[in-house]
């Protein structure tokens, strides 16, 4: 996978029971918002405008801002490298240079280039869609001339062959393109998506993508770990013991999951069973235990425990957990395997476009990934709205977690991310440890102890 939204360079640029939200502190939303305490206001013209911690651009950019945002202005310093500039301290910590992405004004004036805003109350920050394979993505949308022009050159074309397109096409989407949509604008007959990144996609080209419906559970006093979740996409049998018989009364619905789970034997049935005596096949669900604390990790400190082999998150204060939910690790293929180990979050994004190259899909691009937590050179925990298979091995190494589930871990997560910025890089060692074990769990025994049960 490659990072690409955070680099620097301009352009590049449940149908299951409700299991409520915590409340928790969320960014403000971009824009002017309240400045009135400031004598001065610093406007974002970059896609991505850096922050420096120190007046010195030689030095490594603590966190970014998205083109069109606002922050206060608290004063002007003396600095290195803004040449043609000057340099601000800016509200909410960090410096910005006049020559490197800011224009400092007494007001806030509307932005002559439109830039949407993620809205970072809500799981899923944009609205997106999935390209029709082979689809034409434009810089901006072409005439009636060059739309002939272009059915030409795919007529013309030897069989096999990619045309040589006008320069009015960025790209043609050769494979899983994944955008993010910004608004429906109609030119010359026809109806375009403008993207977030300014880009233009025809309409009829866009799969619109439904948010998935997955989400963990918190857990507190009464609702405690073990948790079962159910990963089967088209629910699992749901089981009952009447004597030494087994019966299947039912069928549980999609990610369903039940708190203070049991995990034990009926008959020659390995079952996770749940309060009320009802269980599920072992092979049906996941199961989210609590563990000891690591070393290095200390006692009042946030965590967070990735089990591979079983598919699950847990987050912790301490020693204490407070929230589960499953995740979909890297698949089983060379490059693509999740590493174990004990890491720290580098950096914390909004959201972030990646790329790469499928062994199946061929090349693959994901706009505006949200909630992005970099742990380890490129990869991370992130939320994932092009699936909700949850609980099964799906990505190209990264933790993809529900939306709703990866921006609860954001702002609760280590460090903070200042009102308005779009990331931050953590410093000091300040960021959320993230553990990840791939071992199979003891003590979840694989034969029966010798009683069998009949089943109907």
């Amino acid at each position: 996978m490659t990072r690409v939204a955070d680099k620097p360079a301009g352009e590049v640029v449940f149908a299951a029971p409700d299991p409520g939200v915590r409340k928790q502190r969320i960014g403000a939303p971009a824009g002017p918002g309240d400045l009135g305490e400031f004598e001065a206001v610093a406007l974002a013209f970059h896609y991505q405008t850096l922050i420096y911690p120190e007046p010195d651009s030689a030095k490594s950019y603590v966190g970014t801002v998205r083109r069109g945002v606002y922050l206060g202005v608290e004063t002007q310093v003396g600095g290195k490298g803004c040449k043609g500039g000057t340099w601000y301290r800016l509200a909410g910590g960090g410096y910005g240079c006049t020559s490197l992405g800011f224009q400092v004004s007494e007001e806030a004036t509307p932005f002559w280039i439109r830039q949407v805003q993620p809205d970072r109350s809500r799981p899923v920050p944009y609205k997106y869609g999935k390209a029709v394979r082979d689809a034409l993505r434009y810089y901006r949308p072409p005439t009636r001339e060059e739309q002939a022009q272009i059915v030409a050159l795919f007529k013309s074309a030897e069989k096999g062959d990619a045309p040589k397109l006008p320069e009015v096409v960025e790209t043609q989407m050769s494979g899983d393109f994944l955008l993010a949509l910004d608004r429906i604008e109609e030119e010359q007959g026809r109806k375009y998506y403008r993207t977030v990144r300014g880009r233009y996609v025809r309409v009829a080209d866009v799969q619109p993508k439904e948010k998935p419906k997955m989400r963990g559970v918190h857990l507190d006093a009464a609702t405690r770990l073990p948790v079962a979740f159910v990963h089967i996409q088209e629910g699992a049998p749901v089981l009952k013991r009447a004597g030494r018989s087994v019966k299947t009364v039912g069928r549980s619905e999609t990610h369903a999951r039940f708190s203070n789970a049991r995990l034990t034997w009926w008959g020659d049935r390995k079952v996770v069973v749940a309060a009320d005596g009802h269980a599920i096949a072992r092979d049906q669900v996941r199961v989210a235990r609590a563990i000891e604390r690591p070393g290095g990790i200390g006692p009042d400190e946030k965590w967070i425990h990735v089990h591979i082999p079983e598919q699950v998150l847990v987050a912790y204060e301490g020693d204490r957990p407070v929230m589960t939910t499953l995740v979909s690790s890297g698949r089983d293929f060379d490059g693509y395997v999740t590493p174990g180990g004990l890491y720290r979050i580098e950096s914390k994004l909004v959201s972030t476009t990646m790329q790469g190259d499928d062994p199946k899909e061929g090349v693959y691009e994901v706009e505006e990934v949200p909630w992005t937590l970099y742990y380890h050179d490129a990869f991370a925990i992130h939320g994932a709205y092009w699936h909700d298979v949850f609980g099964n091995k799906k990505s190209h190494g990264c933790i993809n977690v529900a939306p709703a589930d990866a921006r609860w871990l954001f702002y609760w997560s280590d460090p903070d991310l200042p009102a308005q910025w779009q990331s931050i890089r953590a410093r000091d060692d300040n960021g959320t440890s993230v553990y990840i074990t791939t071992d199979a769990v003891p003590g979840d025994a694989e034969s029966p102890p010798g009683e069998v049960a009949s089943a109907t």
